[in-house]
């Protein structure tokens, strides 16, 4: 019997002694062990009991379905010819489960189909198909751009991504070497004239396709054009099946807010609600100069547009109308 058995043997007994009740596990090697202390695992079957104890015959605390998410804290622990684990069903719902019917959760590599990725070593093969065995069909360099058009597929235990290059070029590459390219913020503007004209294209002579009143709030798309002396920039308006996207002169709208920075109150005292609704509670009313750091919108509730603020330790909802830009982000 080698050392660490005694010790082990040794610390059980003691437990015993000491009224501890512990469960004593079997010698199990490292590589034996399916599952370590923190793992986060899910539930493989139509039903499955969760125990206060390891074994078949023990009280079933609560029954668990397919894929519900787990917290491996102990284990394993011999009973039955089984292997079981002590997990955490949720905040308060502890037990034991049969190794049998969990799994690591395996969580899949988000999609950013529609972004653009910078390779970052380079040069990086694109294949015509993902994994190493498929042919090569071109490369990119560091530091060149692409479009993410499909995937992630994993195969060869890598990442791939169908992209297309500038020249039309498209291929797999392996995810390893590149590094996506942060999508802009979203960015919010109100119109600041009686009635502005969003056209199809940025010229004067292109189709009104919607006229807006003032006030009404557009999502800035980050595209401009400068036409006619006039700087054209590309918007949406609009939700759902009545959303509209064309040109509208930049001139007729208020300066943009930008979502997850910091925006002025420009015109206080602003009421900072509970909810979206000029008949939510008031949780604290801001001042001019006050700042605030956009979190969610635009949400319309009848005529007015409210954005949801952090304001020191308080999130709620403001109205966007008595918000502008940060002045001090703006001067530097």
């Amino acid at each position: 019997m080698n050392q660490l058995s005694i010790v082990l043997r040794l610390v059980v007994v003691a437990s015993f002694i000491a009224g501890v009740g512990l469960i004593a596990a079997p010698s199990i090697s490292a590589q034996e062990t399916a599952f370590a202390e923190g793992d986060e695992v899910i539930v493989v079957g139509d039903e499955l009991n969760l125990r206060e104890s390891p074994g078949l015959e023990s009280p079933v605390v609560t029954e668990l379905v397919d894929g519900a998410p787990l917290t491996i804290l102990s284990g394993p622990v011999e009973a039955d010819d089984d292997f079981w684990y002590q997990v955490l069903a949720d905040e308060a719902t502890v037990g034991w489960v049969s190794e049998e019917f969990i799994e690591v959760l395996v969580e899949e590599p988000e999609s950013v189909v529609g972004d653009e990725i910078v390779v970052v070593l380079g040069p990086l093969n694109m294949r015509e198909a993902p994994g190493l065995e498929s042919p090569e069909i071109g490369s990119l360099e560091t530091d060149d751009v692409a479009l993410v058009i499909d995937g992630p597929q994993n195969v060869d235990e890598i990442d791939w991504y169908l992209v297309e290059t500038d020249d039309g070029s498209t291929g797999w590459i392996a995810s390893d070497y590149v590094q996506l390219i942060p999508a802009a913020p979203d960015q919010f503007a109100f119109v600041a004239t009686d009635a502005l004209n969003v056209r199809v294209d940025a010229t004067l002579d292109a189709e009104v396709t919607v006229t807006l009143d003032e006030g009404a709030v557009v999502q800035l798309l980050g595209e401009t054009s400068e036409t006619e002396d006039i700087v054209w920039t590309l918007i949406s308006s609009g939700e759902g099946d009545a959303t509209t996207e064309g040109w509208v002169d930049e001139a007729f709208l208020t300066d943009a807010l930008t979502m997850d920075n910091d925006a002025e109150v420009v015109d206080g005292p602003l009421n900072l609600r509970e909810s979206a609704s000029t008949d939510a509670e008031i949780l604290e009313t801001l001042e001019t100069g006050a700042l605030v750091t956009l979190a969610g919108g635009p949400f319309v509730d009848e005529e007015t547009v409210w954005f949801e603020v952090i304001a020191g330790e308080q999130t709620g909802f403001v109205a966007g109308e008595f918000l502008g830009p940060n002045q001090v982000d703006e001067e530097a």
